[in-house]
């Protein structure tokens, strides 16, 4: 059964005489199986038409020189598309203009890939004009129409078919694939924060290593100084499709690659996630001796850096499998001072001043983290009991 929001917009829309549809992720997710997270509803509609149904609702009229009305109800909001065809693509990301049109086939025929081609009327019955429904079955990606002139009208949509590939069990059609990788150079046109976002949503994947192993003129455009072999890439995907659909493993197996620090830079990544990469990275060759050692380095550099660092090395075959036990054995323990059972207010509760308390603090992680007091309060306290009268810096 359709959402009651979805519901409501499409009986009033029908009940004022026009048509309208469900469309696009929505429809393929259901097919899938899927609960869509939002739903986007195109209909014969002009957008002033569709402002006039619903002049008693919130809207949100942002995409509207896209012919796109945002309707608000029960505190989410649908999106409503009039049935258009896009001009000429300027930039290979935007179209000059659009023109609406009465014709819901011509709407689905200027779409990107066949499974996102798909309407649903009020009754839950499938428009498929050119055969999603039969590629979802065979879990397919291709293009509605020529790709070649699909990905040069947005070549953004190289990435995003790369992307939907790389859910369970999907592949590229052989033509849409050779399109992608003889387009590849037109992504850098796009802009870098779209690029870096359908990446990551890639790699989050459980197919991304198999699609990059297929694609790697694609990824030599989203990453220029990409330098390695075919047989070198073909590792590297292998490493991606082991790394458990986590996407900052798989950047480093792929930056390891590249000038790690420029593509970073290039691609506007997160600072955080940049600092974390960056520091494991740099740690790559580092070998700790046992449990007590890497719970010092996570201390120093946090337990996330250290464990994302030991899966890496255990997939570039620099550490043994068996090392990923210690490393998580050592991360059950306390690593930081946040994580001690006492606190600055109990040090100075027991007569610590000023930066004496900090001093104190950091002996006493290192003392837990060196198996010489267990991290309770009563055992910390007293451990720390003789220090009071210690001259500043000699604990």
């Amino acid at each position: 059964m359709l959402p009651k929001n979805v519901q409501i917009v499409m009986d009033t829309l029908l009940c004022a005489g026009y048509e309208v549809y469900a469309v696009g992720g929505c429809v393929r997710d259901r097919l899938l199986g899927k609960t869509p997270d939002d739903w986007d509803l195109t209909t014969s509609a002009l957008p002033e038409e569709t402002m006039r149904c619903f002049a008693d609702l919130p809207q949100n009229l942002n995409g509207l020189k896209h012919g796109t009305v945002g309707v608000i109800l029960y505190g989410s909001m649908l999106e409503i598309t009039t049935y258009r065809i896009d001009g000429k693509y300027r930039d290979n990301r935007h179209p000059e203009k659009i023109t609406y049109t009465a014709s819901l086939k011509k709407d689905l025929a200027r779409r990107d890939f066949t499974v996102n081609a798909i309407a649903m009327d009020r009754q839950e019955r499938l428009i498929d004009p050119f055969g999603g429904c039969a590629d979802i079955g065979r879990r397919l990606i291709r293009c509605v129409g020529k790709p070649k002139t699909r990905f040069r009208e947005d070549a953004l949509r190289i990435l995003r078919g790369l992307r939907f590939a790389s859910l369970p069990g999907f592949s590229l059609e052989k033509h849409t694939l050779d399109a992608a990788n003889a387009c590849a150079p037109l992504l850098s046109r796009i802009a870098v924060e779209r690029v870096y976002t359908e990446v990551k949503k890639m790699l989050a994947l459980p197919g991304a290593g198999d699609v990059m192993a297929s694609t790697l003129p694609v990824f030599r455009a989203v990453f220029p100084t990409l330098s390695v072999t075919e047989d070198a890439w073909t590792l590297v995907c292998r490493r991606v499709k082991e790394s458990g659909k986590n996407p900052e493993l798989s950047f480093l197996c792929i930056l390891e690659h590249t000038n790690i620090e420029q593509e970073m830079n290039a691609l506007k990544m997160e600072k955080k996630r940049k600092k974390r990469l960056l520091t494991a990275y740099a740690l790559r060759d580092t070998v700790w001796d046992g449990k007590r050692a890497l719970a010092r380095a996570m201390s120093e550099h946090g337990r996330d850096i250290i464990l994302l660092l030991c899966r890496f090395q255990i997939l570039t075959g620099r550490c043994d499998a068996s090392w990923m036990t210690v490393a998580e054995d050592a991360a059950r323990g306390c690593v930081s001072l946040s994580e001690l059972a006492v606190n600055g207010q109990d040090l100075k509760a027991a007569g610590f001043r000023g930066q004496r308390i900090r001093e104190v603090l950091e002996c006493l992680l290192t003392a837990v983290i060196d198996g010489d007091c267990p991290n309770k309060k009563e055992a910390l306290l007293a451990y720390c009991g003789g220090m009071k009268r210690t001259k500043r810096g000699s604990v």
